[in-house]
């Protein structure tokens, strides 16, 4: 590995590339569900007693994975 000094010309390139890419790739996955979804009751997002919390619990993985990274 060589090691280059500082200002040599290159730019450190950050994250932003992939967190875009993700939330188009949720914007993606929401789109295609909203067109192929068939009427009925699996189709409704309000919950029943056969839920069992799902709903919320995908709810959930989505916002703790859409959420941005930490920084130190």
């Amino acid at each position: 590995m060589v090691k280059r000094p500082p200002g040599d010309g290159r730019r450190r390139r950050g994250g932003q590339g992939w967190f875009v890419a993700g939330y188009v790739g949720i914007a993606g996955f929401l789109a295609l569900e909203a067109l192929t979804r068939q009427p009925g009751r699996a189709a409704s997002l309000e919950t029943s007693a056969d839920d069992q919390g799902t709903t919320r619990m995908i709810v959930a993985a989505y916002g703790v994975a859409a959420r941005p990274p930490a920084t130190m």
